[in-house]
């Protein structure tokens, strides 16, 4: 008679557990939330997110038709059009105007994925699922794509339409197998069930997936024509874009020893250069490559929904593709070219195939044992040919993730099959990371240049130049004070990232912690938390601290966040059908918080506080919106016939429609170099300007017709990382007085000086006095045009 009562025990403790999961993880997402919209944001420190609550029905239809279009920059873009203007030149009759763009991107991801599935079938690897045959052949396509790029880009065989064939024929290599795999249905490769997507089996269990797929709808859309947009990131405009401009401009890639970047892995940056190469332009390509790299953030849905499947069921994935396409993070990186889309694609893409290893538990299939570890090797690879940070955030953690499933058992054929499946790993991420390093070891003789300089040395880079970059890029200017700060500093970082950094969401640590309470979910997802923690710990630890660094974690945390929400709608929907009430009153307890908060965050992430949203404006104006204010000024001096320009202090050369010679502030100064006489003196403030003649002869060699200077950047990097003490007003001074150079009016050269922060204005005047012009200006930048010939004065 005791057994009943056990059961009855049993069933109550259930019922609690229930209560506590649905109720307490509704309770926490609230209290979450309303914490996370308290605080005000930290590079926008005039809004508070509470504030953006009142206008939250203007931004949501401001970009609708009948809407006035919101043009504004960020990061230095340029507003020049009145809101009237802005609305009479924008709307969906401009979006024909991007048709090229759309065109070539859509042709780079197709034929990416389409040999991406290629390179699959001929692994034979055994997939579950469309989003998993996307995510994959998307990561391995894109990747491919990439080193093919490099790999002829460097035999300087950058041929339009070799590349349009090679994309075509992915296609159609794609379109065929999948033919064949139609007529043969017992094929051993993968098979496509051609089931529609609106069918009752999609839909059997749940309207989430439908819901969600319009929820993402404007996210996606969104990013895409954000992406279209110029840029106006310094970085992007630096290196991200302007080191494809320069190899499209060379016709090959090459060593620029003036863009210590370029020397990074590349493979964001090499899409990008496809795309220059098949639109056969650099400034429109650049504009495609960009929604390309766009492209990463559906893909990474789709890794989330294959991997939440696998973890904890199919609502779990739709949860966590709803949670991360409408992350602010995710948009804004999706609509600017830096390479952290493409590393946070291939964190989850390389965390997908992992798990994939693990499943593989008592397959009988050989090739999953054998295959799937060089799948591995390669996506963890392609992350750190993202950026340099993803070797040790992605490629090292998940290849030993690898290896310890594949640690000597039964499965795997003990210690020779552990062997294998090392050599296979190791062989994957030399594939996608290997051509990288090799290539810095032919250009400089360091492969991961211009790291590790005290062991491998590098062309073109010396001590100073190491001291200099590694002060700029360590994480030693975080150093505290004592062992015992380290634990509150690290609660302090953890709750800047989950509720104080400005393109948060609230959905990402609302609901992944809940998932901690379930048991089941909770033995399957221990290693994931694991890897979150770890990539905190390396941006904590091993950067300086950028925001975006950590971004690449974000697909992990959209995936426990989306098996939390799982689980406490599931524990919501039992509770009130236990007690026999109506279902739809709990998806009305968690689905109205979560839609308030998805249309907030895309009011957000459209409006100018999370990036450049001219979206529909008419291309004639959006040149001039997006310019670099130094640029456009440039431009602006109509200078005939066309200069050669040396910039000094000046690196955002994207946008720059004339030739130029630059220098990035950790690369040898080239105005330092050209204009100094023989360095006698370690104080570069102390040396000598070269005999004018010989200046004149470097300059005329060099076939330099105008020299431009940008102080405020200048200033700017002597406050940051340092710059030589050798350029002054007063060097450019002495050489207009020496008849080299004369100057040449600008507009916007002179700015007040009261709006310079009081230590710039100390630096200033420790540093170059005469750039105070008098007691309310300082000289922001100036053009000098160069005297050619020798000039006789009295």
């Amino acid at each position: 008679m005791s057994q009943p009562a056990a059961d009855t025990s049993t069933e109550t403790s259930r019922g609690r557990w229930t209560a506590l999961v649905g109720w307490g993880g509704l309770a926490w997402l609230v209290a979450f939330s309303v914490y996370f919209h308290s605080q005000r944001l930290p590079n926008n420190p005039e809004y508070s997110r509470r504030d953006l609550w009142l206008y939250l029905p203007d931004l949501l239809l401001i970009h609708l038709p009948g809407g006035s279009e919101t043009v504004s920059g960020s990061e230095g873009a340029s507003a020049s059009l009145t809101i009237e203007q802005q609305a009479a030149h924008s709307g969906w009759r401009y979006l024909p105007q991007r048709a090229d763009l759309m065109l070539v991107g859509f042709a780079i991801v197709v034929g990416a994925i389409g040999w991406g599935s290629v390179i699959l079938r001929a692994l034979r690897i055994s997939l579950h699922g469309l989003a998993e045959r996307l995510a994959l052949a998307g990561g391995v396509g894109l990747s491919a794509w990439s080193l093919f790029t490099l790999a002829l880009g460097l035999c300087g065989l950058m041929s339009r339409p070799l590349f349009i064939a090679v994309l075509l024929l992915g296609v159609a290599l794609a379109v065929f197998l999948l033919w064949r795999d139609q007529a043969r249905p017992n094929a051993p490769v993968i098979q496509v069930p051609v089931v529609p997507w609106w069918s009752h089996r999609f839909f059997a269990s749940s309207m989430l997936p439908l819901w969600v797929l319009v929820a993402v709808a404007p996210f996606v859309l969104a990013m895409a024509l954000g992406s279209m947009l110029p840029p106006t990131d310094f970085d992007v405009k630096e290196y991200h874009l302007g080191g494809p401009k320069e190899f499209f401009q060379n016709g090959r890639i090459t060593f620029l020893p003036h863009n210590v970047y370029t020397s990074f892995p590349f493979l964001t940056e090499m899409l990008s250069l496809s795309a220059m190469i098949v639109r056969g332009d650099w400034y429109r390509g650049a504009l495609a490559g960009q929604l390309v790299l766009m492209a990463f953030a559906p893909l990474s849905a789709c890794a989330i929904f294959a991997l939440a499947r696998r973890l904890a069921g199919p609502l779990a994935g739709w949860w966590a593709v709803l949670i991360h396409l409408s992350t602010p993070w995710v948009y804004r990186i999706s609509i600017i070219a830096y390479a952290e889309g493409g590393l946070a694609f291939y964190l989850i893409a390389s965390l997908l195939a992992v798990v994939m290893l693990r499943d593989s538990h008592g397959a009988d299939d050989s090739t999953v044992k054998h295959r799937v570890p060089l799948l591995i090797g390669f996506l963890a690879g392609s992350a750190a040919s993202c950026k340099y940070p993803g070797l040790v955030q992605v490629t090292i953690p998940l290849a030993m993730s690898a290896l310890w499933f594949c640690w000597p058992r039964s499965r795997f054929g003990g210690f020779r099959g552990f062997s294998r499946c090392a050599v296979l790993v190791a062989v994957g991420i030399l594939a996608a990371f290997g051509p990288w390093l090799v290539k810095n070891i032919i250009e400089t003789g360091n492969p991961v240049y211009p790291l590790a300089y005290r062991i491998f040395g590098g062309i073109d880079w010396d001590a100073e130049m190491d001291a200099k970059w590694r002060a700029g890029h360590a994480a030693s200017a975080f150093k505290l004070s004592s062992v015992s700060e380290v634990p509150a500093d690290l609660c302090r970082q953890a709750v800047d990232i989950a509720a104080i950094n400005d393109w948060g969401s609230p959905l990402l640590w609302g609901f992944a912690p809940i998932g901690l309470l379930a048991t089941s979910t909770r033995r399957k997802t221990w290693g994931v938390w694991l890897f979150v923690a770890w990539v905190f710990l390396v941006w904590w630890g091993l950067t300086h601290r950028i925001d975006r660094f950590w971004v690449p974690m974000i697909p992990a945390v959209s995936l426990l966040a989306g098996i939390g929400a799982a689980q406490a709608s599931s524990a919501l929907s039992s509770w009130f059908t236990n007690r026999r009430m109506p279902g739809w009153l709990s998806s009305l307890l968690i689905g109205f918080p979560v839609a308030a908060l998805v249309l907030f965050n895309l009011a957000f992430a459209t409006s100018p506080l999370c990036g450049y949203n001219a979206y529909l404006l008419d291309e004639a104006y959006l040149l001039d919106q997006a310019l670099a204010p130094s640029i456009a000024a440039i431009h602006e001096a109509k200078i005939d016939p066309p200069p050669k320009i040396l910039l000094v202090g000046e690196a955002e050369i994207f946008d720059a429609r004339f030739a130029l010679r630059y220098n990035t502030v950790f690369d040898k100064s080239l105005f330092e170099s050209w204009f100094a006489a023989e360095r006698l003196d370690t104080d570069p403030g102390k040396r000598d300007l070269r005999p004018i003649d010989e200046i004149r002869q470097q300059l005329r060699q060099e076939g330099i017709t105008h020299v431009f200077v940008n102080w405020s950047e200048i200033l700017r990097y002597r406050r940051t990382y340092g710059y030589t003490d050798f350029v002054t007003a007063r060097r450019f001074d002495e050489l207009a007085s020496a008849g080299l150079l004369r100057e040449i009016e600008l507009p916007g050269g002179v700015i007040p000086w009261d709006e310079l922060s009081a230590e710039d204005q100390a630096e200033v005047l420790a540093w170059s006095p005469e750039l105070r012009t008098d007691a309310r200006a300082f000289r922001r930048w100036a053009l000098y045009e160069v005297i050619t010939d020798t000039v006789v004065t009295d």
